[in-house]
């Protein structure tokens, strides 16, 4: 009866997570993809575990993540998970899986039921309604503001967005649809050479 024991559940969870960010105290999170890699993560004291569609460059020999699917992400969830104890355990939801809210909720809660307790969706403003429908079905999730990989065919390449193409008005404007109580959690901001703007990092209740 695993649910009896300590180890079965996270230790770090999501109104944690906002104690953290109100207190001032730094969230610690690192990509893992496997159980070996998850247990000395989570001996280290790391805050979240997090599985990214980076598996395709770094496991797959792929050039980009865009041949991930949510198979594969759910398989390395359930690693993850077998090996940690007390951090967070963080999934992407790959390329392709974004579509209606109730198609992304059926791969969330597939990622969920494999051992994830949040999902990363990558996208903008348009993703709003969906993780509005996520949060109201008890799905944590994780917003992404920056450089999103799963655009790669878009943007020509993987330019570094926060040089000086990051839009402020653009992130702002997604920024505060993402805060809202009913959304995100949790945002992700990758790759910024330069900090965002005050306005945003300052503004934020949510990690």
């Amino acid at each position: 009866m695993a649910y009896l024991r300590d180890e079965a559940r996270s230790v770090i969870t999501v109104p944690h997570l906002i104690a953290m960010r109100r207190r001032g105290e730094r969230i610690t999170m690192l990509t893992c993809y496997d159980a070996t890699f998850a247990a000395l993560l989570d001996r280290a004291g790391v805050d979240i575990a997090f599985i990214g569609d980076s598996l395709g460059n770094v496991l797959q020999g792929h050039s980009n993540t865009l041949p991930v699917d949510i198979n594969d992400i759910a398989y390395h969830t359930a690693c993850v998970a077998r090996g940690t104890r007390r951090c967070m355990i963080v999934a992407d939801i790959p390329f392709g899986c974004l579509g209606s809210p109730e198609k992304t909720y059926g791969h969330a809660v597939q990622l969920i039921r494999s051992g994830a307790h949040m999902v990363k969706l990558e996208g903008g403003a348009f993703l709003s309604s969906t993780i509005r429908f996520l949060v109201e079905r008890s799905i944590p999730v994780c917003a992404h503001i920056g450089l999103t990989p799963q655009s790669v065919h878009a943007l020509g390449g993987l330019p570094c967005k926060a040089r000086r193409t990051w839009p402020p008005r653009v992130s702002a404007k997604t920024h505060r649809l993402w805060k809202r109580p009913v959304h995100s959690s949790l945002c992700w901001k990758p790759c910024h050479l330069v900090s965002p703007r005050p306005s945003l990092t300052k503004s934020e209740f949510l990690p």
